[in-house]
This record gives structure tokens, C-alpha cells and sequence, in this order.
């Protein structure tokens, strides 16, 4: 017969606001910022492998998010493959402080986030 173990101890988490942007064609930076500006952390869902319009607004939303304690981490919006340094397009994301999510998906980006912003002690 074995042991009866005790439960593991209760964790406890802070709230912690988090959330998806698709980044699309046309979508305009000011929305982007407005979205940025109610929230701790986002994943920024990128075209491709890890490309962005170079878009000076978005970048100055980015990177003004990140200089609030805003985590970025951006992920590929294709259902497979990862992010990439290797195109010029994306420079902007790394520039502004945004994290690489590699191979990760949305929603384990978003986890990865969420326990990162809500984990207490």
C-alpha cells in the first residue's frame, strides 16, 4: 500500500491582462497602440516568418509599449514553421523590444505570457 501524499500547496496568481493581435494588411498602428495600452502582455501574431509592414507608427506603438513594461512576444500567423531573423521586414519587431516566440503557437505563447505576468512571489 502506498502513502497517501498531502495535496500540493494552493499557487496563487495575480490578474494579469493578456491577449492575441493579428497583425494585418492595412491595420492601422493607432489601433494597435489602443489595444497595447489596456493590456500587460500581448502576442503579436506576425505574417510569414516573423515580417511586419515597416510601418514607422507601428514601430513608435511597439516600441512605446515595451518602454511602459509591455511583454511582447511575437509568433508566425502560418499554422506551421516559426519566426526568423533572416528578413529585413522584421526588423522592426526586434528593434522595438519585442520577443521571438520561435517555434511557439499562439496560444502557447499566450500561456508562456499569462504565467509570466500572473505568477506571485
Amino acid at each position: 500500500p502506498s502513502a497517501i501524499r498531502a495535496p500540493p500547496p494552493a499557487r496563487r496568481f495575480r490578474p494579469a491582462r493578456v491577449g492575441i493581435l493579428t497583425r494585418t494588411s492595412g491595420m492601422p498602428a493607432a489601433l494597435l497602440h489602443a489595444a497595447l495600452q489596456a493590456l500587460d502582455a500581448a502576442v503579436i501574431r506576425a505574417f510569414g516568418a516573423g515580417t511586419i509592414p515597416p510601418d514607422p507608427e507601428l514601430h513608435a506603438a511597439l516600441s512605446r509599449a515595451v518602454a511602459r513594461g509591455v511583454s511582447l512576444r511575437a509568433v508566425s500567423a502560418c499554422v506551421t514553421g516559426g519566426l526568423s531573423w533572416a528578413y529585413a521586414s522584421g526588423e522592426s519587431l526586434w528593434e522595438s523590444g519585442v520577443v521571438n516566440g520561435g517555434n511557439d503557437t499562439a496560444a502557447a505563447a499566450f500561456v508562456r505570457l499569462w504565467l509570466q505576468r500572473s505568477a506571485m512571489g
